[in-house]
């Protein structure tokens, strides 16, 4: 097994590189035989999280949105009575592929940054935990509408799907945080609306003769110009 620090990652075995690590003039390390662009360029490949940060490799985003959906069935009838209580937030995977010691470190770099960590979370004005949440961009999340997520867990290096690659899976969830209700909020007290009708009482055709005079009633009403 090689020794590389490479944190909290399982140090990867000869077989994953072929032949001992190198770094060149400018400190991007190189593997002879694993060579490739440490970010994609192309925009399904690649994934801007929070912003700054980018995947390397490739990666894969697999997206899935839904209602919440109440299913209430009547013992010996067909069908069922559907109640839908809204839409849940998006459940959300990236798959990151990496074949080159350079994209591991973007990976390592990556996942420092955003995994979630222990520690005793802040709370929010109504005392609500606050955990890290992060912008994304990829053509899946624009076509679902998610905008951002927040980070559940993080599984691998597995064996990838290629020759000696390895993948890395980010499991999220779609930050849909809820309308804040304020504390103490009291009641709106409506205020009867006083119309030209409340200003003459007696029956109704009293009331209409009042407010609506006929022709020669009042010498001020002419009638229709």
């Amino acid at each position: 097994m090689s020794e590389f620090p490479y944190g909290n990652f399982p140090a990867i075995s000869s077989e994953f590189w072929g032949s001992p690590v190198g770094t060149d003039s400018k400190g991007k390390k190189f593997c002879p035989g694993y060579s490739g662009d440490t970010f994609s360029k192309k925009a399904w490949n690649t994934v801007l999280i929070g912003g700054i940060l980018q995947t390397p490799g490739l990666a894969e985003v697999d997206c899935k949105k839904s209602r919440d959906l109440d299913k209430k069935k009547s013992k010996g009838s067909d069908g069922a009575r559907i109640t839908i209580s809204g839409y849940e937030p998006a459940i959300i995977s990236i798959s990151i592929t990496i074949w080159t010691p350079d994209q591991l470190d973007e990976l390592i770099g990556l996942w420092d940054q955003i995994q979630p960590k222990p520690g005793k979370a802040k709370k929010d004005a109504a005392g609500r935990f606050i955990y890290p949440s992060f912008d994304v961009r990829h053509p899946t999340f624009s076509i679902h509408g998610v905008k951002s997520i927040q980070i559940k867990d993080g599984v691998g290096l597995d064996k990838g799907e290629f020759k000696n690659s390895r993948k890395f899976v980010i499991n999220a969830i779609e930050y849909t945080p809820a309308p804040v209700l304020k504390k103490n909020a009291t009641a709106t007290t409506v205020q009867a609306l006083t119309t030209v009708f409340d200003a003459v009482s007696g029956s109704s055709q009293q009331v209409l003769a009042a407010l609506f005079p006929k022709p020669g009633d009042a010498k001020a009403n002419k009638g229709p110009k």
